[in-house]
């Protein structure tokens, strides 16, 4: 897939792709070396269908999301010494999704999602620092006509 790449801090770099056996690849740059490896990459499991994206909303804090098997959004994030819920489980948020999501933070802790729907709608969820609104697995419609070409 097309690659993501995200900064939370000076010096530091990192980047995310769908490999070819579905999964999320992870490499990072420290500011002197690139992590794991130079050609190596650290696997974050999972079974997608859609690039990454990520977002960054603080020093130590990524949150990626991709579009599964399933249609349905799944999400992990780093706290800074682990990947949660584990390095190789993923949160599901639920949804229909037919393209690769959207990620933004507009401040600590808060984190919007849009994707589109088979219905050609973009649809949102929100994490506002204690829960996914409007819920887990469901999500707010936004309307429009945004078919892909």
């Amino acid at each position: 897939s097309a690659p993501a790449a995200v900064a939370w801090g000076i010096n530091r770099l990192d980047i995310f792709g769908r490999g070819p056996d579905g999964a999320m690849y992870h490499k990072a740059w420290n500011g002197s070396a690139w992590l794991p490896s130079a050609n190596n990459w650290e696997s974050l499991g999972g079974r997608f269908t859609s690039a990454p994206t990520v977002t960054a909303w603080g020093i130590n804090r990524l949150d990626i999301f991709g579009r599964g098997t399933d249609g349905a959004l799944y999400h992990k994030a780093w706290n800074g010494t682990a990947w949660l819920p584990s390095r190789t489980d993923w949160e599901a948020l639920g949804g229909n999704l037919t393209g690769t999501p959207a990620s933004v933070a507009w401040g600590s802790n808060r984190l919007d999602v849009v994707g589109q729907g088979p219905d050609g709608a973009m649809y949102h969820k929100a994490w506002d620092g204690s829960a996914w609104r409007p819920s887990v697995t469901n999500w707010e419609r936004l309307g429009g006509d945004f078919f892909s070409p």
